[in-house]
């Protein structure tokens, strides 16, 4: 039943049934009504709600201690492990109750839980939307002295633009930007008022801005730089070929393996009198390997089930302890 609500939970982790953390009136209707019809009962919204606030509450018990130095997580077992003098030093430090039932105490459903209470939304200052960008690129103001001087080279590898002479000023464009900017947006009384030497010395250093641009643009890279530079290209297509082969070596293991989790899933749900929650927790089973042995090596059907079966019930009888 836990299982089947957690689904229903994620199914209706959707806009328009869930807002920031809060399932809608609407969305809580729909998960009562579908848990009433499966397993025939008759649950309020509220006491379906408090199932939830206790699966959360025990969600956030788990990844507080996970949090703490020298714990971790048995994803066999499902469930928190850490050597004995770890939990002794933090039952001194906190004896908390809620955080030391976990020592002995499995809890299945925390990988389910992780994308419905964490990772939803991003936060903090990074959140910005499109009014913010809006904001700042109508108050944005160019400063010269915090724009760097000229374009770096992103490879390691590769000789910078500088050292081939091709050399690209922020600061004069901006310069030129700034004086354009200044003689479009004055009145044209104020442009009788300026005085012939100024506008002289700006088309002069015009001029000699111009003049540099046309030396650098003349320079030509050194002999043997597109030769280094193709090489460098091959080198990382080689590269990316030899990790797609790696990755593709990986997957034929898998596929040979006789115990993989695939061909117990498909067999799995070729078997008669389970449910889709018996189905999600016989995948939890088969996270450990032995498991997956033991399933697969019965010659017949009947003994999958049967054993499969007293597996379920066992795991659901921890969860419950």
């Amino acid at each position: 039943m836990k299982l089947f609500i957690i689904q229903l939970l994620k199914d209706h982790d959707v806009p328009g049934f869930r807002n920031q953390n809060a399932w809608s009136k609407e969305a809580w209707t729909s998960i009562t009504s579908q848990l009433n019809t499966k397993f025939v009962v008759s649950f309020t919204v509220n006491q379906v709600k408090q199932k939830e606030q206790d699966l959360k509450k025990d969600y956030r018990s788990v990844k507080d201690l996970l949090a703490e130095s020298g714990f971790g997580w048995d994803s066999v077992r499902m469930m928190v492990d850490a050597p004995a003098d770890i939990w002794a030093t933090f039952a001194a430090r906190k004896n908390s109750k809620d955080a030391l039932q976990w020592r002995d105490k499995s809890f299945p459903y925390y990988d389910e839980l992780v994308p419905l209470y964490d990772g939803r939304h991003a936060e903090g200052r990074t959140r910005r939307g499109m009014d913010y960008y809006a904001s700042w690129a109508n108050n944005v103001v160019i400063s010269v002295d915090e724009q760097p001087d000229v374009y770096q080279s992103p490879s390691p590898t590769l000789q910078g633009a500088r050292e081939y002479g091709m050399h690209f000023s922020i600061e004069e464009e901006t310069e030129d930007f700034i004086a354009d900017a200044a003689q479009c947006s004055s009145t044209p009384f104020q442009q009788m008022k300026s005085t012939p030497s100024s506008a002289q010395a700006r088309t002069e250093k015009s001029s000699s801005r111009r003049a540099k641009k046309q030396k650098r643009s003349t320079v030509e890279p050194p002999e043997g730089f597109h030769e280094r530079y193709l090489k460098l290209k091959q080198e990382e297509i080689d590269r990316f070929a030899g990790i797609e082969e790696k990755k593709a070596s990986i997957e034929e293991k898998k596929a040979e393996d006789p115990y993989n989790i695939n061909k117990c899933i498909i067999t799995l749900e070729g078997l008669d009198g389970l449910q889709v929650s018996d189905i999600l927790l016989a995948s939890d089973i088969f996270q450990a390997k032995d498991h997956r042995e033991v399933f697969l090596s019965f010659s017949s059907d009947e003994l999958r089930l049967a054993w499969i079966k007293r597996e379920i019930t066992r795991a659901f009888s921890l969860s419950l302890s």
